[in-house]
């Protein structure tokens, strides 16, 4: 869109008919005889006179003189259609088929193939939806039926349809009968390479403009047993890094059921995609995030819909978890607050169920039902009362002032007089609560938040070398003087900017905090970074929709001037939540020391992935204390005691873990592997250890491999909260992708940080601080020193399931822990951990003991890799302990009180039997295995030494590693093949301690009699690799006779 300039949007709203597209919108526009045409805005709201809404055909205008809106056929568009500023533009290039000059031939190709690839993804979209709808069979519709309650005439109406389960059927649909090449077909996001991505699966299509949009797939009992079909619902593939291949017009930017909302009564908000069809099919219009809640990056959107109905009402999930309830209230105080008239509908939720969906209750119950509930539904103002009202004495005024008032000044004087008498009301009658008092406190509220918004006047002139723009009503401008020395104003925008707060974070990234408001008043939180200023491209995408910036390049330079003589905070930022130094930061909380002075630091959230995800509330005293005597009591016994001993250990170390890794001497926090067969409660556990940290029960963990871009996100967002990957499963993905995530965790262990490239030719760099808790049903082999990384634990069914006499008890202690308030604990355990000053004489007195204790066993040979990790279980354990006594609680012990058995068995799962194999050892248990399948040839790869009557295997590494590689590949080995230098440095060090390996560099002797050469090799102890490695040595030496 670079070449669409202001001279070429200036083109573009010249050669639009605005009347033909308000018309299409609205209907037909009667003429008013002095050139404008006039109607009202039927698809946002009602006019006694039907006239408020003016259009200018010739100016290219319109406005609306009920609700104030006006603009451009661009900001109609924008407005009505919640197109964003690029889509409206190429929406109109196509319809008035508009010729931009000044495009070079590249950029002028680079953009007619995006618009022909727009529309020939709607092709693809239109074909596929009428296919897919007519392969719909009678035992589909029923299912739709029983499960949703959604009849087969609405299914017919919206094309819902059904993919057969079949790798190939709609490709070959498509190509057949439809004419569409696979190169054309793979750019609709449709499917994966040249396969459908849809398979056995009821697809939903998304609808905007009468056109489907976007698809995503329920599974069926049909869809196919593999791994990448196992989630629930599938979602059409977008355009990313990954998926090149798909069109970049392709995106996932739509909410379901936007063509059911025009001028409404009532909106409807609600949860899943089926919910939102069951309302249609009631009646009600009704659009759907297909999610708990909405992207905040999406409340613009959000608001232009909402804009249209005079009343919106939200009908989320009644679930135990109350996440429905959670993100419904979000999106409704956001909707207040933009003065959206929004009620909250609670669904009635029978004793026996765990949860109700909109879905549900319209299956069982009649519109007319569903009308009564959004009769009794409550405002957030309403509910925030209520709130006040079931508190504690001690917190009725706090939620008062940050809940109840905020949202009371959007309230008319009326309305205000009202609520501030059931706000008394709630107050239960203390004296000192009265009206008057109460009215105080708004106007107190209401003074801090005018302050907040005003601008600060600058009456002086500026004499700097680059001058600030001028403001004029809401907006800023150019002045200068016309030829008749009068001066003149161009306005550049539609906003001014309002700088509250300026973020400095770690490698001098500036980010601008605080308001855009408009020239109709309105005003929206906003977050700008200094790059956002190097162009009006990049000025223009961080923008909201809304605005609209006509300057120049210079004119950034100057809005900047504007924006630094404001009166704002300078804070120091982080965006890794978790410990810095002698503070915890968290998205709403910072937790230091009363006695330390360092300066407070801030998160900055919007691109931190784990921000919803991580603690920020402190508990109340009886809160930690039931909490804390669940998980004292029951957190020992939950499964056999290297499990148990293992999670205490490694969650109770945590608040360490960013500091242990800077130590020197110890450079490194182990990642927690859990791993085992279907049904062993690896997930459940991994997910205890979230709670134990402050994590929702209703947040679910990342499945693996997910892209590399959101593994980076996720890995440098936190360095406290543990990231949890689920689903490791290395057999059913590409070596790359495999070695990929190994690297990963190998940096994450120390530390290190990661680049990656963005499409601007930007390098971004991810400090990768999180700990992680990996799960799965196997465990990372055979790589470069990950072993030495983790804490592998593998729980055991039969314990989980209670079928092993000794252990029946730990799934009544696992279950009641479960049903513990578990996230209270996590704060107050992170502000006591910042308290322990001696905690690194603790930790080394652990490792002391752990040394000590591995050099008297006999059955230990331990590095000091793992030595350092089996200390900081240790350390954790002596935490978990120490707080146990700060509260006063006796922890349970472990069902076999034995420690040292517990680090035993800890220790025997990194290092299988007690012995270590370097990668050596595993590359000539490979090679061996090789020998014996006949994949390597005597005198070609390897040959034989004669020294003093013995006899010794002579190997070349060059032709070894690529048979070996090719090997790996063809058996599905899951050994890393490295590099022959790092190979030939290993060899080189087995020598220095006298290991199988006796030299390297020797020459053997290889080829026939005749023709043979003296070639170098690194020389090997066949006697000795059989003691140290466990490899039946005659499997070589059979071979050493001369074969031709």
């Amino acid at each position: 869109m670079e070449a669409i300039n202001e001279y070429n949007i200036n083109k573009i709203l010249r050669e639009a008919e605005i009347e033909k597209i308000v018309e299409e919108d609205i209907g037909e526009l009667k003429s008013t005889g002095n050139g404008e045409l006039v109607s009202y805005h039927k698809n946002k709201h009602n006019s006694e006179s039907k006239s408020s809404l003016y259009v200018n055909p010739k100016e290219g205008v319109y406005h609306c003189f009920n609700c104030g809106e006006g603009g451009t056929v661009i900001d109609w568009l924008m407005k009505n259609r919640s197109h964003s500023f690029p889509e409206a533009v190429e929406y109109l290039i196509e319809k008035f088929n508009v010729k931009i000059p000044d495009m070079d031939p590249e950029e002028k190709e680079k953009f007619e193939k995006r618009i022909q690839e727009k529309k020939l993804v709607e092709n693809i979209y239109f074909a596929a939806a009428k296919r897919l709808n007519e392969q719909m069979q009678n035992d589909n519709y029923e299912w739709l039926q029983n499960k949703y309650g959604i009849k087969k005439e609405t299914a017919d109406n919206l094309l819902i349809g059904y993919s057969l389960p079949s790798k190939y059927s709609l490709k070959n649909y498509l190509q057949k009968e439809e004419d569409f090449e696979i190169d054309e077909l793979k750019k609709s996001g449709l499917f994966v390479k040249d396969y459908d991505l849809f398979q056995g699966r009821i697809v939903f299509p998304y609808w905007k403009n009468r056109k489907p949009v976007f698809f995503i797939g329920r599974k069926t009992e049909n869809t196919p047993d593999n791994n990448w079909e196992q989630g629930k619902y599938k979602k059409l593939l977008t355009y990313s890094e990954k998926n090149s291949y798909v069109s970049e017009t392709v995106q996932n930017q739509y909410f379901f059921g936007e063509d059911t909302v025009e001028y409404e009564e009532a909106l409807l908000i609600t949860e899943g995609i089926t919910d939102a069809i069951m309302a249609h099919q009631a009646g009600f219009p009704c659009i759907s995030p297909v999610t708990v809640q909405f992207r905040e990056d999406d409340y613009d959107k959000l608001l232009d819909i909402a804009e249209k109905a005079e009343k919106v009402y939200i009908a989320n999930d009644n679930e135990e978890s109350e996440a429905g309830k959670k993100g419904a209230l979000k999106t409704a105080k956001f909707l207040q607050k933009n003065g959206v008239k929004v009620k909250l509908i609670e669904l009635p939720k029978p004793d026996d169920q765990e949860k109700i969906d909109l879905a549900d209750f319209l299956r069982e119950n009649s519109a007319s039902d569903f009308k009564n509930l959004m009769d009794e539904a409550q405002t957030p103002l309403e509910l925030a009362i209520e709130k006040v009202k079931n508190a504690p004495a001690d917190q009725k005024t706090e939620i008062a002032n940050e809940e109840v008032f905020p949202l009371l000044l959007k309230e008319n004087a009326i309305d205000q007089d009202k609520y501030l008498k059931n706000l008394q009301d709630a107050f239960g009658g203390q004296r000192d609560v009265r009206i008057s008092t109460l009215r105080d406190k708004l106007e107190e509220r209401e003074e801090k938040e005018e302050k907040k918004r005003r601008e600060e006047e600058f009456d002086d002139y500026w004499e700097g070398p680059i001058q600030p723009l001028e403001i004029e009503n809401n907006f800023y401008a150019e002045k200068y003087f016309d030829e008749d020395n009068e001066v003149k104003v161009d306005p550049l925008c539609n906003f001014i900017l309002k700088i509250e707060e300026k973020l400095k974070l770690p490698a001098s990234e500036k980010i601008f905090k605080g308001k855009i408001k408009f020239e109709d008043g309105e005003e929206k939180e906003i977050s700008l970074q200094a790059k956002d200023f190097t162009s009006n491209r990049d000025f223009r995408q961080a923008l909201p929709a809304k605005a609209s910036w006509l300057g120049k390049n210079s004119h950034l330079q100057r809005l900047r001037i504007n924006l630094d003589i404001q009166n704002f905070k300078e804070i120091e930022a982080v965006e890794v939540a978790g410990r810095h130094g002698s503070q915890i930061v968290l998205p709403e909380l910072i937790l230091k020391n009363e006695d330390e002075e360092e300066k407070n630091l801030k998160l900055y959230t919007e691109r931190n992935s784990l921000a919803d995800k991580i603690p920020s509330e402190i508990p109340k005293e009886e809160e930690l204390r039931k909490a804390a005597e669940k998980i004292y009591k029951n957190l020992p016994r939950i499964n056999d005691p290297e499990i148990t001993f293992g999670i205490i250990g490694w969650n109770f170390a945590l608040p360490w873990c960013d500091i242990i890794r800077t130590e020197p001497s110890w450079g490194g926090f182990p990642h927690l592997v859990i791993w085992g067969e279907a049904g062993s409660g690896k997930t459940q556990t991994g997910k205890l250890i979230w709670r134990l940290n402050g994590v929702s029960s209703s947040h679910e963990p990342f499945s693996l491999p997910n892209t590399r871009f959101t593994r980076l996100k996720n890995y440098s967002a936190t360095n406290l909260v543990p990231v949890f990957l689920d689903e490791y499963r290395p057999s059913a993905w590409h070596k790359r992708r495999v070695s990929s995530i190994h690297e990963e965790l190998r940096n994450i262990y120390n530390k290190n940080s990661a680049e990656r490239g963005t499409a601007s030719q930007k390098i971004n760099s991810y400090p990768m601080a999180a700990p992680v808790i990996l799960c799965g049903e196997d465990r990372p082999r055979d790589t470069l020193g990950l072993d030495e990384r983790m804490i592998i634990l593998r729980p055991d069914k039969d314990v989980v399931e209670g079928n092993i006499k000794k252990f029946q008890g730990c799934r009544e202690h696992f279950a009641e822990l479960q049903r513990a308030n578990m996230e209270k604990f996590a704060i107050p355990y992170w502000r006591w951990a910042l308290k322990k000053y001696n905690w690194k004489e603790i930790l080394e007195n652990e490792r002391r003991e752990i040394s000590e204790w591995a050099n008297q066993s006999t059955k230990i040979n331990s590095t000091e890799r793992i030595t350092n990790n089996l200390a900081i279980i240790k350390f954790g354990w002596v935490m978990f302990r120490k707080y146990g006594d700060y509260l006063g609680i006796e922890p349970n012990n472990l069902i076999e009180d034995d420690i040292e058995s517990a680090l035993l068995a800890i220790y025997n799962n990194i290092i299988p039997e007690g012995k270590q194999l370097d990668e050596f050892d595993k590359l000539m248990k490979l090679l061996t295995n090789m020998v014996e399948n006949n994949q390597l040839r005597y005198r070609v790869d390897f040959s034989k030494l004669k020294r003093n009557d013995k006899k010794y295997l002579a190997i070349r590494l060059n032709p070894i590693l690529d048979k070996a590689r090719e090997y790996a590949d063809k058996t599905n080995y899951k050994q890393e093949i490295l590099s022959k230098d790092v190979y030939r440095q290993m060899a080189k060090r087995k020598v220095k301690r006298n290991s199988y390996i006796t030299a390297t560099g020797k020459r053997a002797y290889y080829g026939s009699k005749e023709n043979g050469k003296q070639l170098r090799s690194i020389i090997i102890d066949p006697e000795k690799m059989e003691k140290d490695l466990d490899i039946e040595s005659a499997i070589w030496t059979s071979t050493f006779k001369d074969r031709i």
